[in-house]
């Protein structure tokens, strides 16, 4: 049942108790009222009676009989009235009113005989005047007793009125106390009800209310309570749903906040408005090693900064809550250990309740940000060597390509001299060139790299014979390359990359006293200790030793760090190991170092051998020529190596037309397309690329074979060559034996191949 029923049952109940209690006293007081007025009636009865007791005794004793007889009969005529006009309702009352009114209708015949005897006896005489004396005294007597018997009566009559007013009134107070009893009694339950259902529902509340207050957000209040507080309770649990909707979005947000706070690779931090730090994450306490309680609230911001940016980070924090914006500002870093880093410092105001209350920021370690800026400029320094070199070799190549052209063509005509041995040194030293230039290229060259199966001897040896050039010649350079044949899928310019790499730094090592570079490439030894997570598979070792001055224990821990350097300023970017291991490590390969301070190092790598065979070219069978009356256009806008290509290819039988202009070239196929059975056009011409002659000459006439001459170019790709149609692709310069290999190649039929 709800409050609001048990409201209105009670006061209903209140309302017709409180009528009851109101229509009780309106009848009591007029029963009151009636008892009074019966009362006043039955004492005035008394007070008649005794008047007229009075009268008959001063009427008997013959004081003033007329006017005593006068008053008589008025008092008894007025009394007798008052009789007939008594409403009286008492049965008691009613008896005594009866007797009065009996007595009053007797009184007045005994009067009158009184009166008879009293006139008899005036005019008797002797014995009559004696009876009627007697008569008269007897009847006197009679008056006299009944107006006493009267007066006696009133006065009962008087106590019973008097009594029914008292019983009355006992009746009334006994019925209002019962119906103020039963009103007080009615409120009484009504508010213990109420309290009991209220006050018990709000304790469970009050309890509720302390169970969720100490974290227990899943608690729900169960009422078995009227409707209102049911509802009341229903909302409180809603509230609690909510509370609980509002704590797990608001736990999750901290958890987030927690989580980014706590695992950001960056320090995060937070000061009062004086720089004290009142709170740290995770990362600052790694990065300064610190322990958190150490910190907070016990060290400035600033302590973590070096001394030389604390004023101006100092400055830049102070601003940023003064004029409530963000700021940036970068510098050192200090640790607890007094090492230092570069940092960027990122600092924003806290703001509560529209104060700043101090600062909050992210502290960026920039270390690798500075090695990934030092490397970039690194690489952007190796572009522009890889770009000069290419420069340089195009134009160097093309003077190998003269002087070796025309050395060859003098020892051939010059071969009975003494002198001839000169030109061979002459020849030798222009084949080194070359042989150096496309080593620097290799080097030097940008781009993706490709692994295909390769013999890891004669990559070493190449790159043995480039370090000969190199290296200064008070360091021997002795090597043992197994005469197994060791495939393994690499990229030789990389490997070419890692031997460079150590073999330069082995030789720094050694500069001031000289020593020994050893350089030993085998078959992986079972016994050697090999490195850690190295496989069971078969190896290929290669060992770079050097009788330098070594390397501390701390040095090797750090060799591979990229920009970690043992040089001076100006003599090492730090890179050569790092890059030495990136290579090692992209070819499947591992890396182990042995070295002591005093005794020198030895690099060992190791990388996975394979069974597939690498594709060789087919050695030609002769040295004959290809044609013996072949005609071929020769383009070159270098008149010299028109001329020592044109001798050159003219005493291997072929005749040749020559042209330094590819236009000009263009314009004698035209007039003649069928008259040539090869071209031979060099790439880099001002008036017309040798590609875009090329493919003009292939759009007259697809058949004919056309190779393509550079000193350099790093725009030709050997997809574009091709598409283009072009047979041959060849790097100048260009020995006779190369020449004839290269035509005999250029002249064989072409195998028609569907599209890739």
């Amino acid at each position: 049942m709800s409050i609001k029923t048990r409201l209105k049952i009670s006061a209903s109940v209140l309302i017709v108790l409180a009528m009851t209690m109101i229509a009780t006293l309106v009848l009591m007081a007029r029963e009151i009222e009636e008892a009074t007025e019966d009362s006043l009636i039955a004492d005035r009865i008394v007070k008649g009676a005794g008047e007229l007791n009075v009268l008959a005794r001063a009427f008997v004793s013959g004081q003033q009989e007329e006017s005593t007889g006068a008053q008589w009969w008025d008092r008894l005529y007025s009394l007798a009235s008052l009789f007939g006009q008594a409403p009286l309702g008492d049965e008691k009352q009613k008896l005594l009113l009866d007797r009065l009114t009996s007595t009053n209708a007797g009184l007045k015949p005994i009067f009158n005989l009184i009166l008879s005897y009293r006139a008899l006896g005036s005019s008797a005489s002797g014995q009559r005047k004696e009876i009627y004396a007697e008569s008269e005294e007897r009847l006197a007597a009679q008056l006299l007793a009944k107006t006493q018997e009267m007066v006696y009566d009133g006065g009962l009559l008087v106590k019973a009125s008097n009594d029914t007013i008292i019983a009355v009134e006992r009746r009334a107070f006994q019925v209002v106390l019962s119906l103020l009893v039963m009103l007080i009694g009615t409120v009484l339950l009504t508010f213990y009800d109420l309290y009991s259902i209220i006050v018990r529902s709000f304790e469970k509340l009050q309890d509720g209310a302390r169970v969720i207050a100490k974290g227990d957000f899943d608690h729900r209040v169960d009422l078995s309570a009227p409707s209102e507080v049911a509802a009341l309770a229903t909302t409180f649990n809603e509230m609690g749903e909510q509370l609980n909707v509002s704590y797990r979005s608001l736990e999750t947000s901290r958890r987030r906040y927690q989580d980014l706070t706590e695992f950001l690779p960056q320090t995060i931090f937070e000061t009062d408005r004086s720089g004290r730090l009142t709170f740290v994450n995770r990362e600052a306490i790694r990065v300064f090693g610190c322990i958190g309680e150490e910190v907070v609230g016990r060290v400035d911001f600033l302590q973590l900064i070096g001394e030389d940016d604390r004023e101006a980070i100092g400055d830049a924090m102070a601003r940023s809550m003064e004029d409530r914006y963000v700021t940036r500002v970068e510098g050192t870093a200090q640790r607890r250990d007094g090492g230092r880093f570069p940092a960027s410092v990122h600092i924003s105001p806290v703001i509560d309740n529209g104060d700043v209350v101090g600062a909050r920021g992210i502290l960026i370690d920039m270390t690798e940000q500075k090695r990934v800026e030092q490397r970039l400029q690194q690489a952007q320094k190796m572009e522009a060597i890889g770009t000069l070199s290419g420069g340089i070799a195009h134009d160097f190549n093309n003077i190998l390509a003269a002087i070796m052209g025309f050395t060859e063509l003098a020892l051939e005509d010059l071969a009975d001299w003494p002198e001839k041995r000169f030109l061979e040194n002459v020849l030798k030293a222009a084949v080194r060139g070359k042989d150096l230039v496309r080593q620097i290229l290799t080097f030097s060259r940008m781009g993706e790299y490709s692994h295909k199966p390769a013999d890891i001897g004669p990559v070493v040896e190449e790159t043995i014979k480039l370090l000969r050039a190199s290296i200064p010649s008070t360091i021997e350079i002795r090597h043992n390359v197994s005469p197994e044949t060791l495939i393994v899928r690499s990229d030789p310019t990389q490997i070419q990359q890692v031997l460079m790499n150590l073999a330069m730094n082995a030789a720094y090592a050694m500069r001031q006293n000289g020593g020994l570079l050893q350089i030993d490439v085998s078959r992986d030894d079972p016994g050697h200790l090999k490195p850690p997570g190295m496989g069971p598979g078969a190896y290929v070792r290669i060992s770079v030793r050097d009788s330098g001055t070594g390397m501390s224990k701390a040095t090797i821990e750090r060799m591979f760090d990229p920009f970690f350097t043992t040089k001076g300023t100006g003599e090492g970017t730090g890179l050569g190991l790092s890059v030495v291991h990136g290579i090692v490590q992209d070819h499947a390969g591992f890396i182990e170092v042995e070295s002591e301070v005093g005794k020198g190092s030895v690099f060992y790598i190791f990388l996975p051998l394979i069974e597939e065979l690498p594709s060789t070219p087919q050695k030609p069978g002769d040295e004959s020529p290809a044609l013996e009356h072949g005609r071929i256009l020769l383009v070159d806008d270098e008149p010299d190596i028109v001329e020592a290509e044109k001798a050159m290819l003219e005493r291997l039988g072929y005749a040749v037309v020559g042209s330094v202009s590819s236009l000009d070239a263009l314009k004698v196929f035209d007039k003649e397309p069928e008259r040539f059975d090869i071209i031979i056009t060099d790439q880099t011409m001002p008036e017309m690329t040798g590609m875009a002659l090329a493919k003009k000459i292939i759009e007259r006439r697809s058949d004919v074979p056309v190779i393509l001459c550079t000193g350099y170019s790093d725009v030709l790709s050997d997809e574009e060559i091709r598409k283009t149609g072009i047979r041959e692709l060849v790097m100048k310069p260009v020995s006779k034996k190369e020449m004839r290999e290269i035509l005999r190649r250029a002249m064989e039929p072409r195998e028609e191949k569907g599209p890739a």
